[in-house]
């Protein structure tokens, strides 16, 4: 492990982890079987310990586990100790669930915090007032234990589609953030919507599927109909709403990219950053935007196999070369 990633675990372990850092810890147990045994390792060691006192003492409980890892030797060990001991402050537990993680630490005023984590898969999941909640991949959700008392409140990083129970005395509300400073706020009785914030863009997106929602963010308040999108950029406060496609917006949920009518240029681009290439149109004719195209692709396909799918209708040939492909 790298000082990066040791520094993250230890983050991890002691709740001091931010959305940034978890998303990061994701993406790298992901990466490679080793990587997960490691954290993995480290986790029921951690866990193991603190299991068995709630009250134990953090200095001794980490102790035990520097004892129980110079048995079962993992790499940078001891470097990953010697950050934890000065730091440790309170315990967390971390569950593995398929495409998602739970993980859930209480503050110093005991409010608990759960939140959903998915890495390189979307995840589906209830909330206990019968909200559904589909989060999109490399995604974060995060609410306390009063939610579906007090509140119905979450907070959201990435991309998530809700089909939020009613309950008209108690609204549901998702907030956004950046840098732990508030952005927007969507708040709804009960409904289903999209909802996803880009920080590449800097701006909040709200798609309205059934019912209404209202969104708040800079002194503004809008509300929006069935098949509106809300584009809300947070960097200047301008707020765009327009009609879209809610078929191909909500797409992904069904692990599909789906277009229609949009031009060949852009089509390429958008592969180009799905599939973190570089995409080259030699042919200056595809580029008009008279050449359009329209149907599905699953997120499962290669850049390959789609381009293999587009030239049965439109008369293309590539070639790749490194890690740029060349379209003529």
């Amino acid at each position: 492990m790298d000082n990066k990633i040791d520094h993250i675990i230890t983050k991890v372990l002691t709740e001091n982890a931010s959305a940034e850092d978890i998303l990061v810890i994701s993406n790298w147990i992901n990466e490679k079987e080793e990587n997960r045994q490691t954290f993995y390792l480290l986790k029921s060691y951690w866990n193991a310990d603190i299991s068995s006192n709630l009250y134990v003492n953090p200095s001794i409980s980490l102790e035990k586990l520097q004892d129980k890892i110079n048995i079962h030797p993992i790499p940078r060990k001891q470097y990953l100790l010697s950050i934890l001991l000065p730091i440790v402050a309170s315990i967390i537990l971390i569950i593995g669930i398929s495409s998602f993680f739970i993980i859930t630490h209480t503050n110093e005023k005991n409010t608990k915090y759960y939140t959903y984590l998915t890495n390189n898969n979307k995840s589906e999941f209830t909330l206990n007032d019968g909200t559904k909640v589909t989060l999109n991949k490399n995604s974060t959700l995060t609410y306390t234990d009063a939610y579906g008392k007090v509140n119905r409140s979450v907070k959201l990083e990435g991309e998530a589609l809700f089909e939020v129970t009613k309950n008209s005395d108690n609204p549901f509300k998702v907030s956004f953030e950046v840098g732990n400073q508030h952005k927007g706020t969507i708040k709804v009785l009960g409904t289903v919507f999209n909802a996803k914030i880009d920080t590449e863009s800097e701006k909040i997106i709200a798609t309205l599927i059934e019912g209404g929602i209202s969104f708040e963010g800079s002194g503004q308040k809008v509300k929006l109909y069935p098949n509106q999108q809300l584009a809300f950029d947070y960097s200047t406060s301008n707020i765009d709403v327009y009609e879209v496609d809610i078929e191909k917006e909500i797409s992904w949920k069904d692990g599909l990219i789906k277009y229609k009518m949009i031009s060949f240029s852009k089509l390429i681009k958008e592969l180009e950053k799905k599939y973190n290439v570089q995409i080259i149109i030699e042919n200056k004719q595809l580029m008009k935007p008279s050449i359009t195209i329209s149907g599905s692709f699953s997120e499962e396909q290669t850049l390959d196999k789609i381009l293999e799918i587009i030239s049965r209708s439109l008369p293309i040939k590539w070639e790749k070369k490194n890690n740029t492909y060349y379209i003529r």
